[in-house]
C-alpha cells in the first residue's frame, strides 16, 4: 500500500540525484565501449556533421518542408556527443511539432543538435527560437555552430543561463530571461538529470510565459524522476500528456484547456 500512495502522490523529495552512469540507456553504453575502437578524427566528425547539414538544407527548402529520419539520424551521430545528444526520433517529433507553429517564440531548454534542427524549421516560419544553456561549453559549442549555418545574429537568443535555487528545485536564472513571452512550443531536453528537481522547474518557473495552447515537448522518460516529474505537474498543474516511441522516452505535455 505504502508503494501505491507514493506513486499516486509524488513529492519532490522523490527526484533522487542518480549517478551518471544511472542515466545510460543499454545504446548509449554499447557506444561508449564501441566508441575507442570506432573513433575518427575531430575533423572528420565535423565534416560528415557538416555534409549532413547540407542534406537538411535541401530538405528543409524542399516541398515537404521538413527533415527526414536519416539525415536526423545522421546529424544526431555527428554532432559528436553521443551520451547527451538527441536521438533520431526525438528530432523526428521536433520537426513534426514545429511544423505546426507559426509566429511566436519557441523555448529550448538546453542545446545541442536540437537548437540546430530547430532553427533549420523555424526560417521559414517567422519563428523566433530561444535555447537556454547553463554549461559554457555546450553554449560555446552549439554558438559556432549555429553562428557557422545561419550567421552570427543566429547566436543572439542562445542565452547562457546558470542554475539557480528556486528552494525545492533548481532552474534556470530567470533574470537572463526576463522579457520572454509568447512561447508557443517547449522542447526541453534539459537541465540535466544530475539537477536538483530535475525538470520539475519548468512549469513553475515559466507557465506565466505559456501561451494557453503551448505544447511541451519532454524528453528522457525512461528515467524515474522524469516520470515522477510528469506526476506532480499533472496533479499540480492539471497537464495531460501523449507518449512518443524515441530511444530515452519523451511525451507531449499539454496545458489545461488546450483543444487539439
Amino acid at each position: 500500500m505504502r508503494t501505491e500512495v507514493k506513486q499516486c502522490q509524488p513529492t519532490l523529495e522523490d527526484l533522487r540525484l542518480p549517478r551518471l552512469k544511472d542515466l545510460e540507456t543499454p545504446r548509449m553504453k554499447l557506444r561508449r565501449f564501441v566508441a575507442p575502437f570506432r573513433r575518427l578524427r575531430v575533423e572528420e566528425v565535423a565534416a560528415e556533421f557538416y555534409n549532413a547539414l547540407e542534406t537538411a538544407f535541401g530538405e528543409v527548402q524542399g516541398p515537404g518542408e521538413t527533415l527526414s529520419l536519416s539525415t536526423l539520424n545522421r546529424l544526431s551521430a555527428f554532432w559528436g556527443n553521443a551520451r547527451y545528444s538527441a536521438d533520431g526520433r526525438f528530432l523526428e517529433r521536433v520537426c513534426d511539432m514545429m511544423g505546426q507553429v507559426s509566429g511566436g517564440t519557441v523555448l529550448e531548454c538546453g542545446s545541442g543538435v536540437s537548437t540546430v534542427v530547430l532553427h533549420l524549421m523555424a526560417a521559414r516560419r517567422n519563428i523566433r527560437v530561444v535555447s537556454l544553456e547553463h554549461l559554457r561549453q555546450f553554449h560555446s559549442r552549439t554558438g559556432k555552430a549555429l553562428s557557422r549555418c545561419f550567421g552570427d545574429a543566429s547566436t543572439r537568443n542562445l542565452i547562457r543561463a546558470p542554475l539557480v535555487s528556486y528552494g525545492a528545485f533548481s532552474w534556470y536564472d530567470q533574470r537572463k530571461f526576463a522579457e520572454l513571452d509568447d512561447i508557443r512550443l517547449v522542447v526541453c531536453d534539459g537541465p540535466p538529470g544530475i539537477t536538483r528537481g530535475t525538470r520539475y522547474g519548468l512549469l513553475p518557473v515559466m507557465r506565466a510565459k505559456l501561451r494557453p495552447d503551448c505544447e511541451i515537448l519532454l524528453d528522457d522518460l525512461i528515467r524515474t524522476d522524469e516520470q515522477t516529474v510528469v506526476r506532480l505537474w499533472q496533479r499540480e498543474f492539471g497537464i495531460s500528456y501523449t507518449r512518443h516511441a524515441t530511444e530515452r522516452g519523451a511525451v507531449t505535455i499539454r496545458l489545461p484547456g488546450f483543444h487539439l
